[in-house]
């Protein structure tokens, strides 16, 4: 890997790359003037090349152009995040049989749906597609479950700007092999998008995050209830309020696997965290994060509420860090601790 970031020197780098660096796997444009090397980058043959970022590098359309005549037949990975890309047609000519991640995070003048398309019929193998901070209209989400990627894997939508109409098509979308699904800091308000959320069919997602996602009704996550994921591992809903209805509709869902539960930051009531202790059928949880600085739960009443949850393989939880000034409040929080370490004995208790 050799980072760039001074134009002065750039052309005469880039001009002796293939020589000096036969076998280079990664190469990195930050922030730079990248389009100036394009030609000199294209012409000559990079023939172990698998990782190129063009990332805050403002390509026009005919940087785009050029960009698609690299030769670079091992090609995987190519990131062209804030890189002020009007549009991708070009890469239509490209020969970059292995790509399988592609990323276009904060492109604000990308035409997404005519993207999609091209991206899903010119890289076959695409698996990791990115498009964080990229605005995400409903009509472009309708592309992206329209378009054929039956090697998706990871799917990053945080900060598009999603609503609660936009995820309607996800109701209908169909990717087995999905795995990691980020739809994190949107703007979702109510159960409708948590039901088409639930509706889609990902029997192999592993990691799920709607974090941040602050507008969200409390009772939103009831929708849930009807969720089937089998595989799910990971899932994340920080800085949420959460209900009890909210909270019922999360443990109702199928999740057999769930191993990290993450709820950072989240204002929930006490008859909320008592629900969450009801929970049965998370036999595999490891890590539950119920922490933070303004919300989240305390330690002198988590004792009581959270000592009586069914789940055996639980091995670190984390609770809301709260100042401690007097010896009733401090001997409060050592008689929770020891109910819980009752419960589980190795239980390690962090406060953040």
């Amino acid at each position: 890997m050799y980072g760039l970031k001074h134009a002065d020197s750039l052309r005469k780098i880039v001009r002796e790359a293939a020589q000096r660096w036969p076998r280079l796997q990664e190469l990195r444009f930050i922030g730079c003037a990248a389009a100036a090397v394009l030609p000199d980058l294209a012409a000559q043959p990079l023939l172990h090349l698998q990782e190129l970022e063009l990332s805050e590098c403002d390509l026009a359309k005919e940087d785009v152009a050029l960009l698609a005549t690299l030769h670079a037949p091992r090609l995987r990975e190519l990131d062209l995040s804030a890189s002020g890309v009007p549009c991708l047609d070009a890469l239509s000519s490209s020969n970059w049989p292995r790509l399988a991640a592609l990323s276009l995070c904060a492109n604000p003048r990308l035409g997404v749906p005519a993207a999609l398309s091209l991206a899903a019929e010119t890289f076959p193998r695409l698996a990791d597609l990115d498009l964080s901070g990229t605005m995400l209209l409903p009509a472009a989400v309708a592309a992206l479950v329209a378009a054929p990627l039956p090697m998706l894997e990871w799917l990053r939508l945080s900060e598009c700007r999603l609503s609660d109409e936009a995820l309607l098509p996800l109701a209908s979308a169909s990717w087995p092999r999905l795995q990691l699904l980020d739809l994190a800091h949107n703007n979702l308000r109510s159960d409708a998008a948590m039901q088409y959320l639930a509706t889609a069919e990902l029997p192999n997602l592993w990691s799920l995050d709607i974090s941040g996602n602050s507008d969200l009704h409390a009772s939103a996550l009831q929708a849930l209830s009807t969720a089937r994921w089998p595989r799910l591992e990971r899932f994340s809903a920080s800085y949420l309020p959460l209900s009890s209805k909210g909270v019922s509709g999360l443990i109702a869902a199928e999740m057999p696997r769930l191993a990290v539960l993450t709820l950072y930051e989240c204002t929930m009531p006490w008859v909320a965290v008592d629900r969450l202790a009801s929970a049965k059928n998370w036999p595999c949880l490891r890590r539950l994060n119920l922490g933070g600085s303004c919300s989240g739960v305390q330690g002198r009443r988590a004792g009581p509420s959270l000592a009586v949850a069914e789940w055996p393989s639980l091995k670190t939880l984390v609770l809301r860090q709260t100042k401690m000034s007097s010896v009733k409040a401090k001997t409060a929080v050592r008689r929770e601790q020891m109910q819980l370490r009752e419960r589980w004995p190795d239980l390690k208790i962090l406060y953040e």
